[in-house]
């Protein structure tokens, strides 16, 4: 009955309606092509009412909203949502405080920051965060320009810190034994490490790097090694193959004598298979390391992705040292380090050495490779040769855990001969805690368990009177494999 009704209104109406169209074509079509992308479904008769979180109290996004988002969707999405409340609550504030939650979370407080603002004076104006960088994602350049206000940059030196400890999540927490063990063997001067807004990444470029290496680029430019800065840098293709063919003319005239001063050790050294210094295993290794490039063969990697499954063979460097990560394809399918293979923190080769992950390769530098920095002091108390057939010392090496301590295991991949398989084992017995005032722990090696630390020496008749704290420390891991006594009486 109402198209029956409505015909004749329509049959009037038509030709003016079919005028303005054709008038309209060309205007259409223009608008047509700017809108392609976000045309709306047939069936959408008018859109949503404009500024809809603007209803929403400031209390319901500060308290239910904004803790659901991460970083980059509160400053990228949410943030221009709400024109009410998405540039007042999005904030410097908002931004400190997901830092500070993340730092809590992480056990990072006090070994990691950002620049604080400094309290406001009584005569100080508030000034609120520019709306400018509304749209911008955290440590991204502008998507359009912007005036380079203080206030502007504050916002995104804040969010990109912000950023890059969210992303970084349980690596940052990896992190946290190596920046205490660094710290108290000198290379780092005062914590805690403050990131600068030239060390932070942008979004992609943190997606780049396997996710331990890039958290380790926000601050690894912060410590130093006798003068040598510690900040991780990529060694690019070219320049790879130039450096591979300078070390081989060096290493050529060097490789003669570095095995046999080995074999000349005394015979307690004979005895621990590795040496009678802590790095004789790593300097009888220095040239191999050299024509190797650090267990590269020179094939061309790119870099990791941050974020899963992209890890390939790519060399980088940290001070004087050149290492590789290990993609999964490249270890064999019964390796060890198999089952446990973690994208975010990828195993890592150096020289004739494998390690499960880029953090226990930092934990294992520092102990062994950057441990003589001036004022460290550290030095080998314990130096016992137990036997690589002892039950006790295997189990020692071997077991998957042992509580209430925490371990580095690594492979060396030239092991010393028969029976060696080249498991090598870092205990840590103190250091990582920020109550330590000391280092502390245990290598076993090729049948040999050696004591390292850097307490200061008190006075006794021996290593082990003279080092009470250590000592202390490794008893109870001695004791609980039934090692003490034969390791200690080596040395008393």
């Amino acid at each position: 009955l109402c198209a029956v009704v409505q015909t004749p209104f329509l049959a009037q109406k038509w030709p003016g309606v079919l005028s303005a169209l054709s008038s309209a074509a060309e205007g259409l079509r223009g608008i047509g092509e700017g809108v392609k992308g976000t045309c709306r479904p047939i069936g959408w008769a008018k859109p949503p009412p404009p500024r809809l979180g603007d209803d929403l109290s400031a209390d319901v996004w500060r308290g239910d909203i904004y803790p659901m988002l991460s970083v980059d969707e509160a400053v990228c999405s949410a943030r221009p949502t709400s024109k009410t409340h998405g540039s007042q609550l999005v904030d410097e504030a908002f931004m400190l405080k997901r830092i500070d939650q993340d730092l809590n979370k992480h056990s990072l407080t006090g070994l990691v920051d950002v620049e604080r603002p400094t309290p406001p004076t009584a005569t100080a104006t508030a000034t609120g965060t520019p709306t400018a960088a509304d749209t911008d994602p955290p440590g991204g350049p502008p998507t359009h320009p912007q005036p380079t206000s203080d206030a502007v940059r504050r916002f995104r030196y804040l969010s990109a810190s912000a950023y890059a400890l969210e992303q970084g999540g349980a690596v940052w927490q990896q992190m946290t034994d190596f920046i205490h063990l660094a710290h108290k063997y000198k290379l780092i001067k005062t914590l805690p490490l403050r990131l600068s807004a030239d060390s932070l990444p942008t979004a992609s470029a943190f997606d780049e790097l396997p996710l331990a290496l890039a958290v380790y680029k926000t601050f690894g430019h912060l410590l130093s090694y006798r003068g040598t800065s510690l900040a991780l840098d990529r060694v690019e293709k070219d320049m790879e193959e130039q450096e591979d063919g300078e070390e081989m003319e060096d290493s050529d005239d060097d490789d003669d004598g570095d095995d046999d001063e080995e074999e000349e050790d005394d015979d307690d050294d004979d005895a621990m298979g590795d040496g009678g210094e802590q790095d004789d295993e790593q300097d009888d290794d220095i040239d191999q390391q050299q024509q190797e490039g650090a267990g590269g063969d020179g094939a061309e990697g790119q870099p990791g992705d941050g974020h899963g499954g992209g890890v390939t063979r790519q060399r980088y460097r940290i001070g004087n040292v050149d290492f590789t990560t290990v993609p999964l394809a490249d270890l064999p399918p019964n390796h060890p380090y198999c089952s446990g293979y973690n994208h975010s923190d990828p195993p890592i080769r150096w020289s004739v050495y494998l390690f499960p992950s880029f953090t226990a390769f930092l934990k294992r530098m520092v102990l062994e490779w950057w441990c003589d920095q001036e004022g460290a002091g550290e030095k080998c108390v314990i130096s016992a040769h137990v036997g690589r057939d002892d039950s006790r010392c295997r189990s020692l090496l071997t077991a998957p855990t042992i509580e209430g301590y925490k371990t580095v295991d690594y492979i060396n991949e030239n092991p010393f001969g028969p029976g060696d398989d080249g498991r090598r084992r870092l205990i840590i017995l103190k250091g990582t805690a920020a109550i330590d005032t000391i280092v502390a722990y245990l290598w076993v090696v090729n049948g040999g368990i050696r004591l390292w630390t850097t307490e200061a020496p008190t006075e006794g008749n021996t290593d082990v009177e003279c080092h009470p704290i250590a000592v202390a420390a490794a008893r109870p891991v001695l004791a609980k494999y039934g090692l003490e006594r034969t390791v200690l009486r080596q040395t008393a």
